[in-house]
């Protein structure tokens, strides 16, 4: 949901700028700070991508496949906090 988002940013953008019919929209479009947190987020949220569909797709998931998943995705999240600050939004849920 957030890749289309982002990949109609432009489109989004114009519409809630230009919109006549419903003033409240204006007051509802992103800012130049809510687009940066969504790409943040895309980011955040592909750390879990790969696991979720590698451990779905097998019948009867094993711990010997599940702990090298969990612990590649440890290791992705702290370098996440690491990158984004320990006091940031995003260093926080990492």
């Amino acid at each position: 949901m957030l890749s289309t988002a982002l990949a109609l940013r432009v489109p989004i953008t114009a519409l809630c700028a230009s919109q006549t019919l419903d003033l409240s929209m204006r007051d509802i479009s992103l800012t130049q700070d809510d687009w940066s947190i969504l790409i943040q987020l895309k980011s955040f949220f592909q750390i879990f991508v790969k696991p979720s569909m590698k451990l779905q797709a097998s019948s009867y998931p094993t711990l010997n496949m599940a702990i090298p998943y969990y612990m590649k995705m440890i290791n992705k999240l702290q370098a996440k906090r690491t990158e984004s600050g320990y006091s940031s939004t995003i260093g926080e849920a990492c």
